[in-house]
C-alpha cells in the first residue's frame, strides 16, 4: 500500500499578524496565559479547524524560521534567539488548539 503525502498548506497572514509574530516578546521555556490569549486573538485561532490551524502553524514557522536564518547568518544571535523563542511560543499555543481543543471538539 502506497501512502501519499499531501503538500503542506499555508495560511495567508495579514501584515498586522506578521508584525505581531515578529515583535512578540516571549521568554525562553514558557508562554504566559496573557501571551497565549493575545496570540490566539491576533491569529484568530478560535473556531478554526485542525487543517486551518495547521496552515497557520506552517506559515508562522516558515516566516519566523526564514527571519531567524537571516539574522543568524549575519551573526545577530540575540535576534536569532528572539525569533526562535517567538516561533516556539506561538507554535505551542497553536498546537494546544490543534491537539487539545480539536481533540475534545471531535
Amino acid at each position: 500500500m502506497t501512502q501519499t503525502k499531501e503538500k503542506p498548506q499555508f495560511a495567508e497572514l495579514t501584515d498586522e499578524q506578521l508584525t505581531f509574530i515578529e515583535r512578540v516578546q516571549i521568554g525562553r521555556m514558557f508562554v504566559t496565559n496573557e501571551q497565549a490569549e493575545e496570540i490566539a486573538k491576533v491569529l484568530g485561532l478560535e473556531g478554526m479547524t485542525r487543517e486551518e490551524l495547521t496552515a497557520v502553524r506552517n506559515s508562522v514557522v516558515k516566516h519566523l524560521s526564514t527571519l531567524a536564518s537571516v539574522v543568524r547568518d549575519i551573526g545577530s544571535m540575540k535576534s536569532y534567539d528572539h525569533y526562535h523563542n517567538a516561533m516556539s511560543g506561538i507554535v505551542t499555543v497553536i498546537d494546544s488548539h490543534i491537539y487539545v481543543d480539536c481533540y475534545f471538539r471531535a
